[in-house]
This record gives structure tokens, sequence and C-alpha cells, in this order.
């Protein structure tokens, strides 16, 4: 792996752009502080299948999973990148959170995630889903501290709407798996709510989110959406955050909102991506219609 380009954000965050060798493709990853402790987020395929309404990553299909190695090189050369080096010596948590699905490029994560623990890289190796049912089934093989699993709504209707893989693994199934992983694991398991304007945001959802998580398994987390162009959705007002959370409060979930570091320079959760759909949006703009190579390279 090779930077080909980094940007620091106000916060102090540091996002990288990576250069695949494996694809010839390009990736993101994320350097940030939570209190004092060093985090990255980094990826696992340059794209994204299951295409998220509401992720930047979700508009490129995958060019290709990174191996194990492109995996482990995001935290290492990180961490060498870093004037100071990373604050105690390694981070607290690598959030395997960016670009792709990590649950579908499940041996090449797994593998990496042994290394980065065994060479004392990082405390903590975190992972979140949107719910890749029979490879979360696997997952007790995996050196995981906490999984975090992309919710986002009450119904199979709207879940299919913002994740289309929610038509072959269903809400229902996705939250039996995370249970199951759950009770049988002893990992902390996060559900993420992003709240979606009229979408998902209702009286109705909130008592519905509260009869389909149990308070004694799940973890709820409200996230601040980091808006993209093109998603057809508009974010909720702080006050149907802050009602979702007193609601979820008063049912005894252990709940919290969540805003995103680095949202300045595209850093924040969902708005990762390869250069090269910037590379074809400013080819679009010069040269008008797109070739059919350039219309797949964008999907």
């Amino acid at each position: 792996m090779k930077i080909a380009e980094k940007k620091t954000s106000a916060d102090g965050s540091v996002k990288y752009l990576w250069q695949v060798p494996s694809s010839g493709s390009t990736v993101e990853s994320i350097y940030y502080q939570l209190g004092d402790e060093p985090h990255t987020c980094i990826s696992t395929e340059a794209g994204c299948n299951v295409g998220c309404v509401f992720c930047e990553t979700g508009k490129q299909r995958n060019l290709g999973d990174l191996t194990s190695q492109e995996i482990y090189d995001q935290v290492a050369l990180t961490a060498a990148d870093l004037p100071d080096g990373v604050p105690g010596g390694r981070f607290t948590k690598v959030v395997v959170a960016g670009m792709g699905e990590p649950l579908l490029n499940f041996d090449n994560l797994r593998d990496a995630a042994i290394r980065l623990l065994a060479d004392g890289l990082t405390e903590q190796v975190t992972v979140t889903t949107s719910g890749i049912v029979p490879q979360m089934r696997r997952l007790p093989s995996m050196p995981i501290s906490l999984l975090s699993v992309s919710l986002h709504a009450t119904t199979n209707e709207v879940r299919t709407r913002l994740i289309p893989t929610n038509k072959t693994y269903s809400l229902e199934d996705v939250v039996a798996a995370a249970r199951e992983y759950r009770l049988a694991s002893g990992v902390p398991v996060i559900m993420n709510y992003l709240l979606f304007d009229g979408v998902n945001d209702t009286d109705a959802d909130l008592d519905r989110l509260v009869a389909l998580l149990d308070r004694d398994v799940f973890s709820v987390k409200l996230k601040s959406w980091n808006e993209v162009p093109d998603a057809g959705l508009i974010p909720s007002p702080s006050a149907r955050y802050e009602h979702f959370r007193d609601g979820l409060d008063a049912a005894g979930f252990d709940v919290s909102i969540c805003v995103s570091a680095g949202v300045d320079v595209g850093g924040g959760c969902g708005q990762l991506r390869s250069v090269h759909r910037e590379m074809k949006r400013a080819r679009r703009t010069f040269v008008g219609t797109p070739s059919a190579a350039d219309a797949r390279s964008d999907v």
C-alpha cells in the first residue's frame, strides 16, 4: 500500500487515500482521536456491492477485495506516518467500518485482525456490518471486541429501501443472527440507527425499535448522517434524535448519539470513496455522456 493523498481535518483527523497494489484502485481510511485515545477506521474493499443508498461508498461497485496484507498495511503505515507516532504506542481501536462490507471479505479480514493484535498495533478490532447473516455465524472465529450492525429501520419495506441486501437477509434474520452471536460469544453488539426525516423517525418506529430489540442483549447508537449527494434523504432534526434517545433510555437501553470525525474532509461515516468516483464525475463534466466502460466503473 502507498499513500496517494492525505487531508487533515479541522478536528485533527487525517484522511488517507491509499493506492491498492492488488487491484490498482484506491481506498480511503481515517485516523482520529476520541478523547485522548487514537483510532483508525479502515477499509476492506475498493467499493461496495451492498449499495446502501445513504452511503457514498455504496455508489461504487466493488473493484476488488483487499488482501489481508493491504488491510493490515492501512494500520501499520498510518502509525508510521503520524509525525509523533501513535499516542500510547498503539491504536486503542481499529474500526473496520470504512469502504466495503467487511464480512464479504471475511477470511482476509480475520487474518489481518489476528496479525494486528499479535503485533501490538491495536488493543481492539471492531467490525461494522450491514448484516450478512451466513458470515455473521462465522464471527466467533474472528478476534473482535465489538460488533456493530447497521439496522436503520424497523420494517423490512423501509430497510430494503435503505439497504438493498435486506431482500436477502431480512430485518428479523439479521437481528436473530446478532443476538445468537452476542449470547454465544459474549462480545457486545451495537445496533446503529440513522434517522431520516419522515422515513424511519416516527413515534411508531420508536415503538417498533423498542419491541424489536432486547435491551439486555443490544445497545443502540443513534448515528448522525453525513449527507452524500443524490441519496433522496433528509436527516432528521436534532429534536427527533433526542426524542429517540429519551425513549430508548426510558425503555432501559444503553443508548448514545454519535457524530463522526473528519466530516469536513469527507472522512465521516459513509463518506469514504475511491478516487475513481471523483475522476469519473470530472470526466462527465467536461466530456459529456460516459462510455459504457465508464458507466460500469461508476456503479
